[in-house]
């Protein structure tokens, strides 16, 4: 890891981070270079890459951009990061979740793995997680500038989709909004928003725990709790002191939600059984797609 310090003087030299690189590689047989999100990272690394003097070196550089998306050196570092294969690598979008809750998601598994010598403990979610997708270069660059920097979404007319400005004030479609207390990509407070703009009926569900547990919580597990406030509420301050809660998924509540919107059920149809319907299967689970990085 490489952390870059705010005292220009400090700063290590391209051959300093090159000589540190190769020994890391000689010691573990693979490299990564973390640069984590501080004020000047731009410069960093332009260091790294002037330590990165071959392409065969094969060195990892992923990049950490927490609130630093808006900035111009960060836009640049992005275009670099992209420039050559026209898409975002979707480790480096990983790792900077990560940095939002480095305490949980990186300096947990230092302690207790690395310093600790403990074997990492079976997680299905973190292991779903791991399968990160690549994004387009100008799709997520267009992403950064229209929903997190303009936040357009939520203008009248702030985007427009072949043509067609969008307008979310005009949705009267009935929604179920569900935020997660200790969410750190989509915090209630940022989800608690989209009251104030869907026209429809809404109902708005705090659960427990963050962005995937919170959310994948199968009734079956019994873990977790959720709150509903069946009363109108101004805020979610206003929401969450006169809310009731709830042990367990929030997925019961949801079922019966969309049961009072319509009763009427009808069967499912269609192949299920992979193979058995008109698209034949390419190769065995879980396809060799999964593998590819």
């Amino acid at each position: 890891m490489v952390r870059e310090r705010r005292d220009p003087e400090q700063r290590p030299s391209p051959e300093a981070l090159l000589e540190a690189a190769r020994r890391e590689e000689s010691a573990s047989g693979k490299l990564k270079i973390f640069v984590g999100a501080a004020p000047g990272v731009g410069k960093t690394y332009e260091m790294l890459q002037q330590a990165r003097v071959r392409k065969q070196d094969g060195y990892d550089v992923a990049v950490g951009v927490v609130e630093t998306h808006g900035r111009k050196e960060t836009q640049a570092l992005l275009e670099r990061l992209t420039a050559e294969q026209g898409y975002l690598d979707g480790r480096y979008m990983a790792a900077t979740f990560n940095l939002l809750r480095g305490r949980d998601l990186i300096w947990s598994y230092v302690v207790n793995n690395y310093l600790l010598g403990q074997e990492p403990a079976p997680f299905d979610l973190l292991y779903w997680n791991s399968d990160t997708t690549n994004l387009p270069a100008m799709w997520h660059k267009d992403y950064i500038e229209s929903f997190y920097k303009g936040n357009k979404l939520a203008e009248k007319g702030g985007i427009r989709i072949a043509g067609t400005p969008i307008d979310i004030s005009l949705v009267k479609t009935a929604t179920y909004v569900q935020a997660g207390r200790e969410d750190h990509i989509s915090p209630p407070q940022s989800v608690w928003k989209i009251m104030n703009h869907f026209a429809g009926p809404k109902r708005f569900v705090l659960a427990g725990s963050g962005h995937i547990a919170g959310v994948v919580n199968p009734p079956t597990a019994q873990k977790y709790q959720y709150w509903t406030n069946d009363r109108v509420s101004a805020s979610l301050e206003e929401f969450v002191e006169g809310a009731t809660e709830h042990k367990g998924s929030w997925w019961p509540d949801w079922l019966e939600w969309i049961k009072s919107q319509d009763p009427e059920t009808v069967k499912a149809e269609g192949p299920r059984v992979p193979g058995k319907g008109k698209l034949k299967p390419i190769e065995d689970a879980p396809g060799s797609y999964v593998k590819a990085r």
